[in-house]
């Protein structure tokens, strides 16, 4: 009783069932071009973010080193 192979029916890597529950590893060599500016929107946001905090610890360094040294020469 096994399943003869003109039984089995392949979804497509485009079908929307795949597209929805995200494409494994080497279904994103085939994705569509439809789900690939996504991916790229993401990627471009994350990077947006870590310049943000990166900025943002900067000025905080630089806010807190006249403080540290100033506070160092009161304590001697």
């Amino acid at each position: 009783m096994t399943s003869s192979p003109a039984q089995r029916v392949d979804k497509p890597s485009h079908s929307p069932a795949v597209l929805r529950s995200g494409a494994h590893e080497c279904q994103i060599r085939s994705a569509p071009v439809l789900v690939l500016p996504r991916l790229q929107r993401f990627s471009i946001t994350l990077k947006k973010r870590q310049r943000a905090k990166i900025k943002f610890i900067l000025a905080l360094c630089q806010q807190s080193e006249p403080m540290t040294s100033s506070s160092v020469f009161l304590n001697d």
